[in-house]
């Protein structure tokens, strides 16, 4: 079925339907080219396959015979300047300014992109060019090709590539471009570009489930399905309970993160007072508004308006749906002295849930302005017991991160607008704190006036979807507007 045949609805009417099988599962991560465990030094691998292999190119021309042609610049010097900029690429020490091949964007009608070579030796007709087609950060099969780009230094070109004809709901699509480093042979992720952008359908679950109950008392409202159970408390304004299939998500009550203080500080003992004396400067809360409203059978709506301590705004809208999936949005207006860094939430799982998949640029994403020639892709990494009280392990630019236990069964974070700050990490009571989150005017530092924009409201939203053990063949369903 064509996007074109499906009636359409807005951003604010419904939620993404992930797919008609209500069953989520963990996608299987074994040997996706980009994909990989959080904490392994892959240069040091790459380092100890590059001595093990033979340095097999073409600058004797031993095995090719059709360099014939006079060069301004050896074949050699070419070469080089290629393997320079693939281990760069590699290592994750470059940068974006430095972009030796520059891409348009892909044309839909045409099936084509136009590539402008920006080397200074390197004609891109000594260079093996491959592709392929992402779904949601992994491979689709079959969709591997050959790409030739043959322009001298300075020359445009339009390169045809290999695309589906048919794109799915719910589904994220990317093209890959590799290079072939000509002395290792690995092929290099040298440009990903997102194929086209999806909408949401209507999702109407009334046939499919219970209808949901809501119960309400002075202190408390609690919201019943057919498999799940969750509760609020109306004084903080925040959920403190979540029930999936009889298994607890929660082993406490969500709260409001908020990260504020400079890096200088090396003495944990210090951070920790610091940080504490903020939090409870901060996070404390008190509500003004709270309602419910049941919507039909299928949807319940709570709007909750909460004051923090310091003077600092918080409206948050949560719809709980008949399936067990709850979506927030959230606008936070901080006060005149709030100096945030960066404001979410934490939300505190089971000690189990210690495998953490998520989708987006890698482990070796750092700053923003670093993060363009990275790739999307799926990463996993194990949450063990932090030493430093100063981390999160944030990760920047996710779409959707899940933390499961050794069952595959857990809880799923899936941003459905823009990409979010997702992290994990223990705490001292060995909880698995999860923080889904925004920045804000910087990272933990001290912030010069002039650069509080302190009248601005930020807005995020993202999915909470309990995951359970399905099809292995299923994949995580991210939508993009």
């Amino acid at each position: 079925m064509k996007c074109d045949q499906i009636e359409l609805k807005s951003q604010e009417d419904e939620l993404p339907c992930s797919s008609e099988n209500k069953t989520i599962s963990i996608p299987k991560v074994k040997s996706h080219i980009l994909s990989g465990c959080f904490g392994d030094d892959f240069r040091a691998d790459r380092q100890e396959s590059r001595a093990q292999r033979l340095r097999n190119t073409d600058c004797d021309r031993s095995q090719r015979q059709d360099f014939d042609i006079h060069l301004e610049c050896p074949i050699q010097q070419q070469l080089d300047e290629l393997h320079e900029w693939c281990q760069g690429k590699l290592s994750g020490h470059f940068s974006p300014r430095y972009q030796v091949l520059t891409f348009t964007q892909f044309n839909p009608k045409t099936k084509t992109i136009s590539v402008r070579n920006n080397f200074k030796h390197l004609n891109t007709e000594h260079a093996v060019f491959r592709s392929c087609v992402l779904k949601d950060g992994h491979r689709i099969s079959g969709s591997e090709s050959s790409v030739t780009i043959a322009i001298r230094v300075g020359e445009i070109q339009e390169v045809p590539v290999n695309t589906p004809s048919f794109y799915e709901f719910d589904a994220m699509y990317h093209l890959n471009l590799y290079v072939k480093d000509p002395y290792t042979d690995e092929d290099v992720l040298c440009h990903q570009l997102r194929l086209h952008h999806l909408v949401k359908q209507e999702v109407s679950m009334a046939d499919d489930y219970a209808a949901i109950e809501v119960v309400e008392s002075q202190e408390r409202c609690g919201v019943y399905g057919e498999y799940f159970s969750l509760s609020f408390n109306k004084k903080t304004g925040f959920m403190d309970s979540y029930c999936f299939h009889d298994e607890m998500l929660f082993c406490r009550p969500m709260n409001l993160l908020c990260n504020r203080g400079p890096m200088n500080y090396e003495d944990n003992e210090h951070w920790n007072s610091f940080t504490r004396e903020w939090s409870q400067e901060a996070v404390e809360s008190t509500t003004q508004h709270f309602s419910i409203v049941v919507v039909n059978d299928s949807r319940v709506r709570i709007t909750i308006r909460s004051v923090l301590a310091n003077g600092s705004v918080v409206h948050t809208i949560y719809k709980v749906y008949a399936d067990g999936r709850v979506w927030v949005r959230q606008s936070f207006k901080p006060s005149n002295h709030s100096g945030l860094s960066m404001i979410g939430f934490k939300i505190p799982l089971e000690p189990s849930y210690n495998a953490f998949h998520y989708f987006g640029k890698g482990p070796h994403a750092n700053y923003q302005n670093l993060n363009e020639d990275l790739g999307l892709a799926v990463y996993e990494e194990v949450i063990e017991k932090e030493v430093s009280p100063k981390t999160y392990k944030n990760h920047t630019q996710i779409f959707w991160a899940s933390l499961t236990n050794s069952l595959q069964k857990g809880l799923m974070i899936k941003s459905d607008r823009l990409p979010l700050n997702v992290g994990a990490c223990r705490t001292d009571d060995d909880c698995v704190a999860c923080i889904v989150a925004v920045d804000v005017v910087g990272w933990l530092s001290k912030h010069d006036p002039q650069f509080l924009d302190v009248h601005r409201e930020y807005h995020y939203e993202f999915e909470m979807i309990p995951v359970t053990k399905g099809q292995e063949d299923v994949y995580y369903k991210v939508k993009m507007i």
